[in-house]
């Protein structure tokens, strides 16, 4: 599996993509999501048949995970922004800027009433043996949506 294309991210700092049976959030929720960072984040040290090898490089001890190949769904090149160069700088802040922006139009976003969804929402009704399955209902639906839809 390992190709020129793979090699190319050698040097460079990537995030590799792939969850695990590990539930981060649980584990220390006042740091989430700062772990996965370092955990999935880090500078590819080398590429051989069976995977990559990451150096952690959020982390002070410059950890290091191997990856198998068959647990990477992608590997993507992070830009790297100093925040001690100017220009850097004011990235940093531009996207700081508009994270905020977004969390504020989110957190107003919630506060405001739902609407109701038109049509039918109940689609039976609950009896003695459980909850029953208004098959009239669902085939009105159907017909519905096939009609609004076309499949």
């Amino acid at each position: 599996m390992k190709s020129e294309y793979i090699e190319q991210f050698v040097g460079r700092v990537c995030i590799l993509t792939r969850s695990l049976n590990r539930d981060f959030k649980q584990e220390n929720p006042n740091t989430y999501p700062e772990q996965v960072f370092h955990y999935f984040m880090g500078m590819v040290l080398g590429v051989d048949e069976h995977g990559i090898m990451i150096e952690q490089v959020m982390t002070q001890e410059h950890l290091r995970s191997y990856f198998f190949f068959h647990s990477i769904v992608g590997i993507a090149q992070e830009q790297v922004l100093d925040p001690n160069v100017a220009e850097h700088a004011r990235e940093i802040n531009e996207i700081k800027t508009v994270n905020e922006e977004m969390r504020k139009q989110a957190t107003e976003q919630s506060k405001q009433p739902k609407q109701p969804t038109k049509g039918p929402v109940v689609v039976g009704e609950v009896g003695p043996q459980g909850q029953f399955i208004d098959t009239q209902a669902m085939s009105s639906l159907s017909k519905d949506m096939k009609n609004k839809f076309g499949k």
